[in-house]
């Protein structure tokens, strides 16, 4: 994982909280860059973000 992904993964994962927050953690390991880790994110929360 490129180091600006990383950053980017740790940033928004200090931005979240409750179910998000442990669903991040859980599933931390398993994203490639951000990308993968943006996707899997909207995926799973897409009712609760506001352009879906």
């Amino acid at each position: 994982m490129k180091l600006k992904d990383e950053t980017r993964i740790l940033e928004t994962m200090g931005k979240l909280a409750g179910p998000a927050l442990k669903w991040y953690q859980e599933n931390l390991r398993s994203f490639i860059n951000w990308n993968d880790a943006e996707k899997a994110l909207r995926d799973r929360f897409k009712e609760f973000t506001s352009d879906s």
